[in-house]
């Protein structure tokens, strides 16, 4: 199974507290279940007539993100960049992970034994503009 989120990858963040009438409440920011609320329609539309995965799968995630202007030069290669800056890896993976859960496609993101994933700065197209951030998902069984 392949999907392709049309969004800027984005970490997962750790929960926030608030204290309110002397009880503790829990959330993540909005910024991230917004991201993720979208991701999951997306998700959705892609997956429509699919089974939910309820097996033990293999994940390949590869996270094209936006280009800073200083790569953007003429000496800059168009193709892509890897990207080792912020944000960690292992969290951008989390945001997935719990995305594919959330649209149903997989019934618990513990099935997932093992996991490739990788970061890129998007490449540039002839008229010298990047391309726009997408998340590459695929699924596959383990034999």
């Amino acid at each position: 199974m392949n999907f392709t989120l049309k969004l800027e990858p984005m970490a997962a963040p750790r929960p926030r507290a608030s204290v309110r009438h002397g009880r503790v409440r829990s959330y993540m920011p909005k910024k991230y279940t917004e991201w993720k609320k979208a991701a999951v329609a997306q998700l959705h539309q892609q997956h429509q007539g699919m089974e939910k995965i309820d097996q033990v799968v293999h994940i390949k995630i590869d996270f094209i993100c936006k280009r800073p202007k200083s790569l953007m030069r003429k000496k800059d290669p168009a193709g892509l960049i890897p990207k080792g800056t912020l944000p960690d890896i292992d969290n951008l993976a989390k945001s997935v992970l719990d995305a594919l859960q959330d649209a149903q496609i997989i019934q618990n993101d513990s099935l997932v034994a093992s996991l490739t994933i990788a970061k890129y700065y998007a490449a540039l197209k002839a008229d010298r503009t990047q391309e726009d951030p997408i998340i590459i998902i695929i699924i596959k069984d383990i034999e």
